[in-house]
């Protein structure tokens, strides 16, 4: 064969690949019933996607691949090391959270995975809802994560929804990563995404390049959640190495901030977002538990052993952190005496 046929052909596939891009894994679920297949685990290398069942590859080296987990009410379990891909990752397919597909990190459980999309609204006919909830092992971004993402598809245009708790392991993004950008609910092009990123307690460690909340400036309009759930102790911040960007388009998105505590909160300032270096914070969430968010703004929580009184504020911690500054605590039983009083 001659060096310019060989040429052609070479430059035929690279488009092909290129052009299209190649579904390598569908996760199904355990099958039920199926002779021919063991009931498996629902773990993650429990080889069964696509059906036939398949082991997917490690790291598909192809960027325009997508590995989908779609199937309505089902769970894909982490708990290993399963290599570093550079193709995309779909969670979505549920009409609503209950029924949701979910992926599940646990201790042990290690991937690095290019663009991630939870809640991905084009994914499946069946819904946009899907969530990630990680307890344990680590995620490593080689490119963005969305949570929340409208589905262009033409065939299934679901406004996507997603759900991201992390009470445990490792959130990060490779060094060779420019982008390493998390998405909430500010990934719809020109429709709307839903997104919930919750921090629960301090188990976990997050660290990303760049966060966008309700809008990421340019076409994508959504509703962005950013949740902590505070432990007595603290919450686990949010390392940003760059941007801070939050509801980029106003009236068209909302970036939205909630806290909470259960039995108690720390009685000392809080950082929710670390912004390292000498960057700040684009832009204001536009509520924190319901009301205004305005710089200085204040923040009651109610938790089982009283009223925590706390200002928020946007140059907290090294001065260009989204923090809580603590101001007072009122005993439970103080609380319910002052509640009684205003009656």
């Amino acid at each position: 064969m001659k060096a310019k046929q060989i040429s052609t052909i070479l430059i035929s596939v690279m488009f092909s690949l290129n052009a299209f891009a190649l579904t390598i894994g569908n996760w199904q679920g355990a099958p039920q019933g199926d002779p021919n297949v063991p009931a498996g685990s629902g773990k993650w290398t429990d080889a069964y996607w696509n059906k036939p069942p398949v082991r997917l590859p490690l790291g598909p080296s192809v960027s325009g691949n997508e590995i989908k987990i779609i199937k309505s009410g089902s769970s894909c379990v982490l708990d290993c090391n399963v290599g570093s891909y550079e193709c995309k990752l779909s969670i979505g397919g549920g009409a609503d959270l209950i029924a949701a597909p979910k992926l599940e990190i646990v201790n042990g459980g290690s991937v690095g995975m290019g663009e991630i999309r939870v809640g991905s609204g084009g994914s499946s006919a069946n819904g946009g809802f899907g969530g990630l909830f990680q307890t344990g092992g680590t995620l490593t971004l080689n490119h963005k994560l969305y949570i929340g993402r409208f589905g262009t598809s033409s065939t299934n245009p679901n406004e996507g929804k997603g759900f991201y708790t992390i009470s445990g392991g490792t959130l990060t993004y490779a060094a060779a990563n420019s982008e390493g950008g998390l998405y909430v609910g500010a990934a719809g092009s020109d429709g709307q995404a839903e997104g919930t990123f919750t921090v629960a307690g301090k188990g976990g460690k997050i660290n990303v390049r760049k966060l966008y909340v309700g809008s990421d400036g340019k076409n994508a309009k959504g509703t962005g959640t950013l949740e902590f759930e505070l432990e007595p102790d603290g919450v686990s911040a949010i390392n940003v190495a760059e941007a801070v960007l939050l509801d980029a388009s106003a009236d068209e998105s909302k970036a939205i901030l909630v806290v909470n505590a259960d039995m108690s909160a720390p009685k000392t300032d809080i950082v929710l977002i670390n912004i390292e270096g000498a960057n700040s914070a684009t832009g204001v969430f536009d509520t924190i538990n319901g009301a205004a968010a305005a710089e200085g703004c204040d923040v009651l929580l109610k938790a089982g052993d009283g009223d925590y009184n706390y200002k928020l504020t946007y140059k907290g911690g090294s001065g260009n952190d989204i923090a809580l500054k603590y101001v007072k605590l009122t005993p439970k039983a103080q609380a319910a005496d002052a509640n009684a009083a205003k009656k």
